[in-house]
């Protein structure tokens, strides 16, 4: 590539025998001494299929690995000795296992292909909605019933709440709303979800208690009764509840 500083190359480019390198420029700085370098490269196609690949065996690496601290103990063995047996137990072990990749479904241009649909026919957003309210009412019900696994694997699959902790406390960051306007503001969005969610809970064929119900008073119960045996005495409270 040529220098890259003063007559020194100290920059330099690592690539694998998959990657091809093309055109190769060193462009002068004006805001450093090193100078930038410009490559242009190509990706060729592996010869393997990459729906199976391989990976680490985690599992088989913490036996081996607790496997030779057990016999480092009970020979009394030093860090030396348990590196050694580690070594052995690794030779012996396959510390890589092959996964195969689950092919998604191909939805690329479906979003395109119903805007489209959308210009010609009024009734697709209805439809859409329709179908996913219908959906979750129905999940909802699963939630209560036998078949309560089948709903949290649904939900699971498609909320992602599971992974709640693992998004900073967020789990949707953007909703658009029927106007086509976008509502990112996490309030906002809490607040959306929460009307929803109470519209989905609600029967208008069910009464609604819009305000708050007073506490139903008992009537007072009679001083009178205050005779010795502690169980008769109950027996008569409850007797005039």
């Amino acid at each position: 590539m040529g220098p890259t500083r003063g007559n020194r190359g100290l920059d330099f480019f690592i690539y694998g025998k998959h990657i091809e390198v093309g055109e190769e420029n060193v462009i002068p700085s004006p805001l450093s001494d090193h100078k930038a370098i410009k490559i242009t490269i190509g990706v060729t196609q592996p010869d393997k299929s990459t729906k199976r690949s391989k990976i680490q065996n985690r599992r088989a690496a913490e036996q081996i690995t607790t496997k030779a601290m057990e016999i480092a103990k009970k020979l009394n063995l030093n860090a030396e000795g348990f590196l050694r047996v580690h070594n052995e137990l690794r030779k012996r072990t396959k510390l890589e296992k092959e996964i195969t990749r689950k092919q998604g479904r191909n939805t690329e241009g479906l979003l395109e292909t119903i805007n489209q649909l959308k210009e010609h026919d009024k009734d697709i957003d209805f439809i859409i909605n329709e179908h996913w309210k219908n959906f979750w009412l129905d999940t909802q019900d699963k939630r209560w019933s036998q078949e309560s696994r089948e709903a949290f694997g649904l939900m699971r699959k498609i909320t992602k709440y599971n992974q709640f902790n693992k998004r900073d406390g967020e789990v949707v960051h953007k909703i658009k709303m029927e106007d086509n306007t976008i509502i990112s503001n996490p309030e906002e969005i809490n607040k959306v979800i929460m009307e929803q969610l109470k519209a989905m809970q609600i029967l208008e064929s069910e009464p609604k208690y819009d305000k708050e119900l007073p506490m139903p008073k008992l009537p007072n119960i009679p001083t009178e009764i205050t005779t010795q045996n502690g169980e008769e005495n109950m027996a008569e409270i409850i007797k005039r509840m």
